[in-house]
């Protein structure tokens, strides 16, 4: 298995099936409880924020330069917990961006500030609408200058690593 080049959403979805079973395995359950992935989600989304805090904190000028590969790791782990979220609410169709907007009236608005798509990204717990959560990232990526393509292989390898050795090891 090779990584994808864009988000496709339901392969995405069926790699996190196959790493979440194995962690269930591991745990000894058949299941996982949706609020503890939405509490793991919200702590990578801040580990993620984080990580960028060089391009948003404007009271510190003595920051290291952005540790990209870092960064896309952090955001590859809150890709693993959306995916996850949503594996775990079976039966439930992906809404459209159309059908997100008028829910919300327009709340998500894509911006070409950073800070202002880490925002939504860290106000979207509701992930039944996943195709969204996929627009805000591509946007972000965008901000960072970075392809899809650069991500999902660094996604790729922390999936490989979660599936091959974090699920097997005292993690």
């Amino acid at each position: 298995m090779e990584a994808l080049k864009t988000f496709d959403v339901k392969e995405l979805l069926r790699r996190q099936a196959m790493l979440d079973e194995k962690f269930k395995d591991k745990m000894g359950t058949e299941e996982i409880d949706p609020n503890k992935i939405r509490v793991a989600y919200i702590d990578e989304v801040g580990e993620f924020i984080h990580e960028l805090k060089p391009k948003w904190c404007y009271w510190k000028n003595n920051f290291k330069e952005m540790d990209k590969r870092k960064t896309l790791e952090e955001l590859s782990d809150c890709m693993h917990f959306a995916l996850s979220l949503k594996n775990n609410k079976k039966g439930q169709d992906f809404l459209s961006e159309t059908v997100w907007s008028e829910f919300l009236g327009g709340a998500v608005v894509l911006s070409d500030k950073i800070e202002e798509n880490l925002i939504q990204l860290s106000n979207i717990l509701n992930l039944e609408f996943l195709s969204i959560w996929f627009e805000l990232v591509g946007k972000i990526l965008e901000n960072l200058d970075v392809s899809q393509e650069e991500f999902l292989q660094i996604h790729h390898e922390k999936w490989l690593k979660n599936m091959n050795e974090r699920t097997k090891e005292s993690y």
